[in-house]
Order: C-alpha cells, then sequence, then structure tokens
C-alpha cells in the first residue's frame, strides 16, 4: 500500500474538521432551501439517481421560490458584472501623484486588456451560477485560476454548495477554502502529467 504523505493527512483531517461543522450548521438547511428553489442542486444530505427526473423536483408544487431565485440572480449579474460594458477597473494610486496622460493611457489599455480576458474566459457563465447561489444561499464560491494551457488566460470553476469548507482569519475574512471533488484517472493524468501505470486502466 503506497505511503500517504503526512501534509496530506494533515490537510485531509483539516477539511473533515471543517465539514463536520459545515454538516451541523448548515447542510439540512441548504436541503431544505435547495428542495424547492433548485432541485437540481438538491443532493446535499440526500443521494439522488440522476436518471430519475421526478426524484429531484418531487417538492416542487410551485414554482415561485424558483423564479424569485432567478429574478435576484439576473438583477445582481446584470447590476454587478454586467458583460458588454467596464465593470471594474485600475486606476493610479493617489500616492504617485499626477502620472500624466502616458500614466493614464497604462492604466486604461491594463483595464482594457483584463476585461476582454474576462470576456473571453467562461467567467461570465460560472458568474451567473455564482449569483444564483448567492441569491439562495447566501454564499458561494467560485474558484479563480490561471489557464495551463494558455499562457495570460483565465479559468473558473463553480463549485456546488456543500462541496466546500471556509476558514477565517483573525479579522473574521475567509481566507482558506478547501474543496471536494472527484476527477477521473485520465483528468488526474493531464492535470499532474503523471504517466499511465498498468494497474489503473479506467479512464
Amino acid at each position: 500500500m503506497p505511503k500517504v504523505d503526512p501534509l496530506a493527512q494533515e490537510q485531509i483531517k483539516v477539511y473533515d474538521t471543517l465539514k463536520s461543522k459545515r454538516v451541523t450548521d448548515h447542510d439540512n438547511d441548504w436541503q431544505s432551501i435547495s428542495d424547492l428553489m433548485l432541485p437540481q442542486d438538491s443532493n446535499i444530505t440526500v443521494q439522488k439517481e440522476n436518471t430519475n427526473t421526478d426524484e429531484w423536483t418531487q417538492q416542487v408544487f410551485d414554482t415561485t421560490a424558483i423564479q424569485a431565485g432567478q429574478t435576484f440572480m439576473a438583477g445582481l449579474y446584470n447590476w454587478t458584472t454586467p458583460p458588454q460594458q467596464p465593470w471594474a477597473g485600475y486606476a493610479s494610486p493617489h500616492s504617485l501623484g499626477d502620472v500624466g496622460i502616458d500614466g493614464q493611457q497604462f492604466w486604461q489599455d491594463a483595464t482594457e486588456d483584463v476585461m476582454a480576458a474576462f470576456g473571453r474566459s467562461n467567467f461570465y457563465s460560472m458568474r451567473a451560477l455564482g449569483c444564483l447561489g448567492l441569491g439562495i444561499f447566501g454564499t458561494d464560491f467560485i474558484l479563480f485560476e490561471e489557464d495551463e494551457e494558455s499562457m495570460g488566460e483565465f479559468n473558473f470553476r463553480h463549485n456546488r454548495i456543500s462541496t466546500y469548507v471556509a476558514e477565517e482569519n483573525h479579522r473574521g475574512v475567509i481566507d482558506t477554502t478547501r474543496r471536494a471533488f472527484k476527477m477521473t484517472y485520465r483528468q488526474v493524468q493531464q492535470k499532474f502529467n503523471r504517466p499511465r501505470t498498468r494497474s489503473l486502466t479506467t479512464w
């Protein structure tokens, strides 16, 4: 049996401790909410078969709550991150004083480059899911990472509710997240560039 890295054991133990607290404090409430407002994610504490559509929607007798969540999502999405116009930008710090026309142009170009990179990425589709989660559960988690295949490009991953935990620093600000997810052997090999072995042939 392969030896487990001590650091991995330590991090798994921390994750399990935080998950236990999340399950106790939130998972049952999130299950009840998702049953009525986000049935496609309503397998938090209840196991459901992907092929049985009725099983996912059996608690839904009226779609008012679902539509309310979608309305909130659309409003927050278009108000904070409208795809058709700049919603954030860079500016020269006051401490630098007057940077002149060239300095102003530098910050404007940087803003346009970043907005264009967001547009080329999957940010806006993931942001929509994030806004929906914020409206329904009051929290959400989108992972931002540099694209491993394209230098200077971005990639975003939306993480379903109840698949992650968070830690706060001494000021009460979240500074660490841990998430649980599944990968096929093929994905592991692609991600970490590990050679394929004869004992692991399931792709």
